[in-house]
């Protein structure tokens, strides 16, 4: 599957519209290529920090000419917690972090809202229940491994579901 041949929507910012509240979503990409949407840091306030992206699987012909139907698409919320001890490996004294990530995927439904907009108007519930993954690393690993955890959780799921009707 070659990704540019798939022509999916790829918009350097989205507006989102959820709940009569809109927010511009900066586009990024997974290290399989596939572009996913991330909100600005104000919009997930609350005692638990999540993480939030979203993956919309169609093409930029449908965006722009199909404005009747709805569409499905993905949205990924991740939450991060871990604490540092130190522990003595191969004689060398380290700090070491357990990681916890929780994650959960939802279908959401929507229907795009001018060139630059689409409208989030229905969530439905977890496409399976919230996983947990616990890990364990040097603390000086912790940014390169948990990016390198994330983009494989995003392209497990957004590579399988990008040519399926949802």
């Amino acid at each position: 599957m070659n990704v540019k041949e798939l022509d999916l929507l790829d918009k350097s910012i989205l507006y989102v519209t959820e709940n009569e509240k809109t927010f511009s979503y900066a586009r990024g990409y997974t290290t399989a290529g596939m572009p996913v949407y991330t909100p600005p840091d104000g919009k997930n306030t609350g005692e638990v920090k999540l993480d939030e992206v979203i993956f919309l699987p169609i093409t930029n012909e449908e965006f722009k000419t199909n404005t009747e139907d709805y569409f499905f698409g993905f949205r990924f919320l991740l939450s991060k917690s871990g604490t540092s001890s130190f522990a003595l490996i191969q004689d060398a004294m380290m700090s070491i972090t357990d990681l916890q990530i929780q994650y959960e995927v939802t279908r959401i439904r929507y229907y795009p809202d001018g060139l630059k907009s689409i409208c989030i108007d229905k969530t439905y519930d977890a496409l399976f229940p919230t996983q947990c993954l616990h890990l364990q690393f040097p603390t000086v690993e912790i940014p390169q491994r948990l990016y390198k955890v994330t983009m494989d959780i995003l392209n497990l799921y957004c590579v399988y579901y990008v040519d399926k009707k949802i």
